[in-house]
Protein backbone atom coordinates (compact mmCIF):
# COMPACT_ATOMS: atom_id res chain seq x y z
CA UNK A 1 0.00 0.00 0.00
CA UNK A 2 1.69 3.46 -1.35
CA UNK A 3 -1.10 5.50 0.38
CA UNK A 4 0.03 7.64 3.78
CA UNK A 5 0.08 4.41 6.40
CA UNK A 6 -1.81 7.01 8.53
CA UNK A 7 -4.67 7.29 6.05
CA UNK A 8 -4.56 3.69 6.14
CA UNK A 9 -4.69 3.42 9.72
CA UNK A 10 -7.84 5.32 9.68
CA UNK A 11 -9.42 3.33 7.68
CA UNK A 12 -9.58 0.27 8.99
CA UNK A 13 -10.08 2.05 12.43
CA UNK A 14 -13.35 3.47 10.96
CA UNK A 15 -14.18 -0.49 9.81
CA UNK A 16 -13.77 -1.94 13.24
CA UNK A 17 -15.84 0.91 14.80
CA UNK A 18 -18.25 1.31 12.56
CA UNK A 19 -22.00 -0.79 12.63
CA UNK A 20 -23.50 0.23 8.84
CA UNK A 21 -21.92 1.48 6.03
CA UNK A 22 -22.92 2.78 2.35
CA UNK A 23 -20.74 1.94 -0.58
CA UNK A 24 -21.19 3.33 -4.07
CA UNK A 25 -19.02 4.10 -7.36
CA UNK A 26 -19.00 6.14 -10.24
CA UNK A 27 -22.15 6.28 -12.46
CA UNK A 28 -21.53 3.89 -15.30
CA UNK A 29 -19.65 1.36 -13.50
CA UNK A 30 -16.76 -0.98 -14.79
CA UNK A 31 -15.29 -4.29 -13.37
CA UNK A 32 -13.01 -2.31 -10.74
CA UNK A 33 -15.98 -0.13 -9.68
CA UNK A 34 -18.66 -3.36 -9.00
CA UNK A 35 -16.37 -6.16 -8.04
CA UNK A 36 -14.40 -3.72 -5.71
CA UNK A 37 -17.94 -2.53 -4.08
CA UNK A 38 -19.37 -6.16 -3.70
CA UNK A 39 -15.90 -7.71 -2.74
CA UNK A 40 -16.35 -5.07 0.13
CA UNK A 41 -19.47 -5.40 0.86
CA UNK A 42 -18.94 -9.02 1.17
CA UNK A 43 -15.47 -8.34 3.81
CA UNK A 44 -17.69 -6.54 5.93
CA UNK A 45 -20.27 -8.95 6.04
CA UNK A 46 -17.65 -11.56 7.15
CA UNK A 47 -17.12 -8.89 10.19
CA UNK A 48 -20.67 -8.43 10.87
CA UNK A 49 -21.01 -5.00 9.34
CA UNK A 50 -24.23 -3.91 7.86
CA UNK A 51 -23.31 -2.25 4.36
CA UNK A 52 -25.85 -1.50 1.19
CA UNK A 53 -24.16 -1.12 -2.32
CA UNK A 54 -26.02 1.15 -4.61
CA UNK A 55 -25.17 3.02 -7.87
CA UNK A 56 -27.71 4.58 -10.48
CA UNK A 57 -26.31 2.59 -12.84
CA UNK A 58 -26.74 -1.22 -13.29
CA UNK A 59 -23.60 -2.90 -14.22
CA UNK A 60 -23.00 -3.49 -18.44
CA UNK A 61 -23.95 -6.77 -20.03
CA UNK A 62 -20.54 -8.92 -19.55
CA UNK A 63 -20.97 -8.46 -16.15
CA UNK A 64 -24.65 -9.65 -15.54
CA UNK A 65 -22.65 -13.05 -14.64
CA UNK A 66 -20.69 -11.94 -11.87
CA UNK A 67 -21.24 -13.06 -8.15
CA UNK A 68 -22.99 -11.63 -5.82
CA UNK A 69 -24.67 -9.44 -8.29
CA UNK A 70 -27.86 -10.07 -6.45
CA UNK A 71 -26.38 -7.08 -3.86
CA UNK A 72 -26.39 -4.71 -6.07
CA UNK A 73 -29.37 -2.21 -5.94
CA UNK A 74 -29.45 0.44 -8.24
CA UNK A 75 -31.93 3.36 -7.09
CA UNK A 76 -31.53 7.24 -8.75
CA UNK A 77 -31.20 8.34 -5.29
CA UNK A 78 -29.56 7.91 -1.40
CA UNK A 79 -31.45 5.83 0.86
CA UNK A 80 -33.79 7.88 2.92
CA UNK A 81 -31.99 7.16 6.38
CA UNK A 82 -29.26 8.26 5.10
CA UNK A 83 -26.65 9.43 6.59
CA UNK A 84 -28.99 9.19 10.20
CA UNK A 85 -28.53 5.48 9.74
CA UNK A 86 -24.62 5.02 8.11
CA UNK A 87 -21.57 5.59 9.88
CA UNK A 88 -19.93 6.18 6.64
CA UNK A 89 -20.10 5.70 2.78
CA UNK A 90 -17.15 4.54 0.92
CA UNK A 91 -17.21 6.31 -2.26
CA UNK A 92 -15.14 4.18 -4.86
CA UNK A 93 -13.48 4.72 -8.05
CA UNK A 94 -14.77 8.65 -8.38
CA UNK A 95 -12.22 11.29 -8.67
CA UNK A 96 -14.92 14.37 -7.36
CA UNK A 97 -17.92 12.86 -5.71
CA UNK A 98 -20.31 14.31 -8.32
CA UNK A 99 -19.47 11.10 -10.70
CA UNK A 100 -21.10 9.29 -8.41
CA UNK A 101 -24.33 10.80 -9.82
CA UNK A 102 -25.72 11.09 -5.98
CA UNK A 103 -26.22 14.63 -4.01
CA UNK A 104 -25.95 14.53 -0.23
CA UNK A 105 -23.35 12.34 0.12
CA UNK A 106 -21.65 15.15 2.01
CA UNK A 107 -24.03 15.07 4.94
CA UNK A 108 -22.43 11.77 6.28
CA UNK A 109 -18.85 11.00 6.69
CA UNK A 110 -17.07 9.81 3.33
CA UNK A 111 -14.08 7.72 2.49
CA UNK A 112 -12.92 8.23 -0.74
CA UNK A 113 -10.91 5.17 -1.99
CA UNK A 114 -9.41 5.60 -5.60
CA UNK A 115 -6.20 4.92 -7.29
CA UNK A 116 -5.99 7.47 -9.97
CA UNK A 117 -4.06 10.34 -9.98
CA UNK A 118 -6.82 12.57 -10.82
CA UNK A 119 -8.81 12.44 -7.56
CA UNK A 120 -9.78 15.91 -5.79
CA UNK A 121 -8.74 14.39 -2.35
CA UNK A 122 -12.40 15.35 -1.20
CA UNK A 123 -13.91 13.40 1.72
CA UNK A 124 -12.62 12.79 5.57
CA UNK A 125 -10.56 9.62 5.09
CA UNK A 126 -8.84 9.60 1.67
CA UNK A 127 -7.13 6.31 0.49
CA UNK A 128 -5.38 7.18 -3.29
CA UNK A 129 -3.11 4.73 -3.99
CA UNK A 130 -1.82 5.76 -7.96
CA UNK A 131 0.55 2.87 -7.70
CA UNK A 132 -2.55 0.47 -7.80
CA UNK A 133 -3.18 -1.33 -10.97
CA UNK A 134 -6.72 -1.64 -9.45
CA UNK A 135 -9.06 -0.36 -6.88
CA UNK A 136 -9.35 -4.36 -6.34
CA UNK A 137 -5.86 -4.03 -5.22
CA UNK A 138 -6.39 -1.63 -2.56
CA UNK A 139 -9.67 -3.69 -0.97
CA UNK A 140 -7.61 -6.56 -0.78
CA UNK A 141 -5.32 -5.75 1.43
CA UNK A 142 -7.95 -3.95 3.65
CA UNK A 143 -8.93 -6.99 4.13
CA UNK A 144 -5.65 -8.96 4.98
CA UNK A 145 -4.98 -6.24 7.11
CA UNK A 146 -8.33 -6.63 8.59
CA UNK A 147 -7.74 -10.05 8.96
CA UNK A 148 -11.05 -10.91 7.01
CA UNK A 149 -10.82 -14.16 5.01
CA UNK A 150 -11.36 -13.87 1.89
CA UNK A 151 -13.26 -16.18 -0.41
CA UNK A 152 -14.23 -17.50 -3.71
CA UNK A 153 -17.01 -15.51 -4.50
CA UNK A 154 -14.84 -12.48 -3.39
CA UNK A 155 -11.38 -13.27 -4.68
CA UNK A 156 -13.67 -13.93 -7.93
CA UNK A 157 -14.94 -10.13 -7.51
CA UNK A 158 -11.62 -8.64 -6.86
CA UNK A 159 -9.83 -10.76 -9.83
CA UNK A 160 -12.33 -9.28 -12.39
CA UNK A 161 -11.64 -5.87 -11.16
CA UNK A 162 -8.25 -6.85 -11.91
CA UNK A 163 -8.49 -8.39 -15.54
CA UNK A 164 -10.76 -5.58 -16.48
CA UNK A 165 -8.95 -3.05 -15.20
CA UNK A 166 -5.40 -4.50 -16.41
CA UNK A 167 -6.97 -4.98 -19.70
CA UNK A 168 -6.55 -8.85 -19.99
CA UNK A 169 -2.96 -7.97 -18.74
CA UNK A 170 -1.89 -6.17 -21.93
CA UNK A 171 -1.64 -2.55 -20.44
CA UNK A 172 0.84 -1.01 -18.93
CA UNK A 173 -0.30 -1.55 -15.09
CA UNK A 174 0.09 -5.23 -15.57
CA UNK A 175 3.17 -5.17 -13.69
CA UNK A 176 4.80 -7.70 -11.51
CA UNK A 177 2.51 -6.47 -8.87
CA UNK A 178 -0.18 -7.25 -10.65
CA UNK A 179 0.93 -10.67 -11.37
CA UNK A 180 1.57 -11.24 -7.49
CA UNK A 181 -1.88 -10.26 -6.98
CA UNK A 182 -3.38 -12.09 -9.68
CA UNK A 183 -1.66 -15.34 -8.35
CA UNK A 184 -2.84 -14.93 -4.35
CA UNK A 185 -6.31 -14.43 -5.57
CA UNK A 186 -6.21 -17.71 -8.30
CA UNK A 187 -5.52 -19.15 -4.78
CA UNK A 188 -8.24 -18.40 -2.64
CA UNK A 189 -10.34 -19.56 -5.44
CA UNK A 190 -10.69 -17.02 -8.48
CA UNK A 191 -10.94 -19.22 -11.76
CA UNK A 192 -9.32 -17.41 -15.07
CA UNK A 193 -11.13 -19.63 -17.30
CA UNK A 194 -14.54 -18.72 -15.27
CA UNK A 195 -13.87 -14.82 -15.42
CA UNK A 196 -13.21 -15.12 -19.15
CA UNK A 197 -16.36 -16.74 -19.46
CA UNK A 198 -18.10 -14.20 -17.33
CA UNK A 199 -16.25 -10.91 -19.13
CA UNK A 200 -15.81 -12.63 -23.22
CA UNK A 201 -18.66 -14.86 -23.84
CA UNK A 202 -22.63 -14.71 -23.62
CA UNK A 203 -22.78 -11.64 -25.72
CA UNK A 204 -26.30 -11.01 -27.22
CA UNK A 205 -27.34 -10.62 -30.72
CA UNK A 206 -28.22 -6.75 -29.99
CA UNK A 207 -24.74 -5.48 -28.49
CA UNK A 208 -23.06 -7.32 -31.76
CA UNK A 209 -25.18 -5.29 -33.71
CA UNK A 210 -24.48 -2.23 -31.99
CA UNK A 211 -20.84 -3.15 -31.98
CA UNK A 212 -21.56 -3.65 -35.95
CA UNK A 213 -22.73 0.00 -36.09
CA UNK A 214 -19.97 1.01 -34.28
CA UNK A 215 -17.49 -0.21 -35.86
CA UNK A 216 -18.90 0.91 -39.41
CA UNK A 217 -18.40 4.55 -38.20
CA UNK A 218 -14.60 4.26 -38.06
CA UNK A 219 -12.46 7.28 -39.22
CA UNK A 220 -8.60 7.72 -39.08
CA UNK A 221 -7.47 11.04 -38.39
CA UNK A 222 -3.96 12.78 -37.91
CA UNK A 223 -2.01 10.46 -40.91
CA UNK A 224 -3.91 7.40 -39.46
CA UNK A 225 -2.73 7.89 -35.82
CA UNK A 226 -5.74 8.93 -34.60
CA UNK A 227 -8.84 6.60 -34.75
CA UNK A 228 -12.59 7.86 -33.76
CA UNK A 229 -15.52 5.85 -33.25
CA UNK A 230 -19.38 7.99 -33.30
CA UNK A 231 -21.84 6.49 -31.18
CA UNK A 232 -25.77 8.62 -31.83
CA UNK A 233 -27.91 7.73 -29.54
CA UNK A 234 -30.22 6.93 -31.92
CA UNK A 235 -27.95 3.54 -32.37
CA UNK A 236 -29.32 2.52 -28.78
CA UNK A 237 -32.48 2.51 -29.86
CA UNK A 238 -32.06 1.03 -33.74
CA UNK A 239 -30.82 -2.33 -31.67
CA UNK A 240 -32.85 -1.87 -28.31
CA UNK A 241 -29.59 -1.36 -26.13
CA UNK A 242 -27.93 0.34 -23.47
CA UNK A 243 -24.74 1.95 -23.30
CA UNK A 244 -23.15 -0.95 -21.35
CA UNK A 245 -23.74 -2.92 -24.22
CA UNK A 246 -20.99 -1.27 -26.19
CA UNK A 247 -18.40 -2.29 -23.43
CA UNK A 248 -15.01 -3.12 -25.09
CA UNK A 249 -15.59 -1.77 -28.35
CA UNK A 250 -13.42 0.98 -28.48
CA UNK A 251 -9.99 -1.46 -28.17
CA UNK A 252 -11.11 -3.11 -31.51
CA UNK A 253 -9.63 0.54 -33.73
CA UNK A 254 -7.13 0.72 -31.28
CA UNK A 255 -5.73 -3.03 -32.71
CA UNK A 256 -4.83 -0.87 -36.05
CA UNK A 257 -1.90 -1.11 -37.05
CA UNK A 258 -0.49 2.71 -36.89
CA UNK A 259 -3.44 3.93 -34.57
CA UNK A 260 -1.58 5.43 -30.75
CA UNK A 261 -5.06 6.51 -29.84
CA UNK A 262 -8.58 5.68 -30.06
CA UNK A 263 -10.96 7.85 -29.04
CA UNK A 264 -15.36 6.52 -28.99
CA UNK A 265 -17.56 9.73 -28.94
CA UNK A 266 -21.04 9.05 -27.50
CA UNK A 267 -23.92 11.03 -27.26
CA UNK A 268 -25.64 11.48 -24.30
CA UNK A 269 -28.81 13.52 -23.47
CA UNK A 270 -28.78 17.24 -22.59
CA UNK A 271 -26.51 17.87 -25.74
CA UNK A 272 -23.44 16.53 -24.25
CA UNK A 273 -20.49 13.90 -25.35
CA UNK A 274 -18.59 11.18 -23.47
CA UNK A 275 -15.52 10.36 -24.63
CA UNK A 276 -13.53 7.47 -23.81
CA UNK A 277 -9.58 7.26 -24.69
CA UNK A 278 -7.32 4.06 -25.47
CA UNK A 279 -4.10 4.89 -26.35
CA UNK A 280 -0.53 2.71 -27.14
CA UNK A 281 1.96 3.11 -24.12
CA UNK A 282 3.85 6.72 -24.63
CA UNK A 283 0.42 8.85 -25.03
CA UNK A 284 -0.99 10.13 -21.89
CA UNK A 285 -4.91 10.31 -22.44
CA UNK A 286 -5.22 11.01 -18.90
CA UNK A 287 -3.35 14.09 -18.97
CA UNK A 288 -6.30 15.31 -21.66
CA UNK A 289 -9.21 13.75 -19.88
CA UNK A 290 -8.02 15.44 -16.42
CA UNK A 291 -7.98 19.10 -18.43
CA UNK A 292 -11.60 18.72 -19.35
CA UNK A 293 -12.41 17.64 -15.54
CA UNK A 294 -12.48 14.01 -16.58
CA UNK A 295 -9.72 11.02 -15.17
CA UNK A 296 -8.50 7.36 -15.25
CA UNK A 297 -5.10 5.99 -16.73
CA UNK A 298 -2.06 7.29 -18.32
CA UNK A 299 -3.54 4.86 -21.13
CA UNK A 300 -7.70 4.62 -20.57
CA UNK A 301 -9.30 7.87 -19.43
CA UNK A 302 -12.50 9.81 -20.63
CA UNK A 303 -14.50 12.91 -20.11
CA UNK A 304 -17.61 14.61 -20.90
CA UNK A 305 -18.23 17.47 -22.79
CA UNK A 306 -20.71 19.59 -23.73
CA UNK A 307 -20.66 20.15 -28.12
CA UNK A 308 -21.63 17.82 -30.11
CA UNK A 309 -19.50 14.55 -32.03
CA UNK A 310 -17.86 16.84 -34.40
CA UNK A 311 -17.13 19.13 -31.59
CA UNK A 312 -15.57 16.68 -29.48
CA UNK A 313 -13.79 14.84 -32.68
CA UNK A 314 -12.40 18.56 -33.41
CA UNK A 315 -11.12 18.58 -29.61
CA UNK A 316 -9.70 15.17 -28.98
CA UNK A 317 -7.89 16.10 -32.36
CA UNK A 318 -6.52 19.24 -31.40
CA UNK A 319 -5.34 18.26 -27.81
CA UNK A 320 -3.81 15.24 -29.02
CA UNK A 321 -2.07 16.56 -32.53
CA UNK A 322 1.14 17.53 -30.15
CA UNK A 323 1.72 13.99 -28.70
CA UNK A 324 1.44 12.14 -31.54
Amino acid sequence: MSAAPAAFDRLLEAIRAGRRFLITSHQHPDGDSSGSALALQRILGRMGKESLVINTDAVPFNLKRMPLLEHWVQRPDLPPDWPAAYDAVFVLECPNIERTGYRGLEAGRIINLDHHLSNSGYGDIVIVDAEAACLGKIIFETALALGVEVDRETATCLYIALVTDAGQFCYANATPESFALARDLVTLGAAPAEVSRILYEGYSANSVKLKGLLLSTLELGAGGRLAFLRFPLRFLRECACLPGDAEGVIDEPRKIGGVEVAAMLREVEGGQVKVSMRSQGRVDVEAVARRHHGGGHRNAAGFTMAGTLDDARALVTAELEGSL
